[in-house]
């Protein structure tokens, strides 16, 4: 019986190289983690930065005011009080 060596060092590494990959195929993969911020969330983000706005300008305007530094201006002031008085005036009709 004659055995053909070359043969038997292919199916060898053949088995390996299954081998290697079925160990490779069995490993976990390892997955990063994900967040996604709904389109909700971030306008309430939003909401926040302009609140924070809203605050530093009112501060600036009591700190005016306190101050006695803070110039009113009575004639814009009184336009926008019945522009505003006339809107609500046309929603109730």
């Amino acid at each position: 019986m004659k055995i053909n060596g070359s043969s038997y060092m292919k199916q060898l590494q053949m088995y390996q190289n299954h081998a290697q990959k079925s160990q490779q195929a069995s490993k976990p993969v390892s997955k990063q983690d994900q967040v996604e911020i709904s389109s909700t969330a971030k306008d309430m983000m939003q909401t926040n930065r302009i609140e924070s706005e809203r605050q530093e300008k009112v501060e600036q305007l009591r700190k005016q005011v306190a101050d006695g530094k803070y110039d009113m201006n009575y004639n814009e002031t009184a336009k926008k009080l019945v522009n505003y008085w006339r809107g609500a005036m046309n929603h109730d009709e």
